[in-house]
């Protein structure tokens, strides 16, 4: 059975990431855990040099991963760890190519965010009523915010940028700037 690939390069490659690159012990702890568990796959391969490492091997190694039920988001961090230690062993001159130049994360799944039952945004309407003082402005500010956001389905981020002068209460309408300028006007709902 052969041997896995030299763990001196790979030993050298945190040093690199901690002292010269000062990425944080979780970081360099991810990424020697993803080529050691590199390692062992080409080792079980019979691959027992780093030089002959291929592009293929990459790509079965990821592809194991998949089919044991591994998350995307980890075949990819385990991805982003393999193609920053090739380009890094390339330029320091211990590798002559890179195997992971054109090794590819899997895309990302995308999914929505999830939305609030009718029962308990009104739940949540009521609560922030109760709890409003009329009086203390943080409440007040909090309860229209709430309500801003239910009425007109803005995001967060769009709201956090609002002025004062983008809402206009007698239309019941909000003016947002989005990127590269544009504008939309958005409906807001009555209290």
């Amino acid at each position: 059975m052969s041997s896995a690939p030299d763990e001196h390069l790979v030993a050298d490659f945190l040093t690199h990431l901690r002292v010269e690159r000062n990425r944080s012990d979780h970081t360099v702890r991810a990424y020697g855990g993803d080529l050691e568990a590199l390692s062992g796959f080409l080792a079980e391969r019979g691959v027992d040099r780093w030089d002959d490492v291929a592009l293929a091997d990459l790509r079965s190694w990821l592809a194991s991963m998949d089919e044991a039920g591994a998350a995307k988001s980890t075949i990819a961090r385990r991805a982003t760890s393999v193609r920053a230690f090739f380009r890094w062993a390339v330029r320091r001159g211990a590798l002559a190519q890179d195997p992971a130049l054109r090794l590819q994360s899997p895309k990302k799944s995308k999914t929505l965010p999830g939305v609030l039952r009718q029962s308990t945004a009104g739940e949540l309407m009521h609560v922030a009523a109760v709890a409003a003082d009329d009086a203390d402005p943080v409440h007040l500010r909090d309860r229209a915010a709430l309500e801003l956001l239910y009425s007109s389905g803005l995001r967060i981020g769009e709201l956090v940028g609002l002025d004062i002068d983008d809402i206009d209460l007698q239309a019941r309408s909000v003016l947002l700037h989005g990127k590269g300028g544009k504008q939309r006007l958005i409906p807001i709902g009555r209290p």
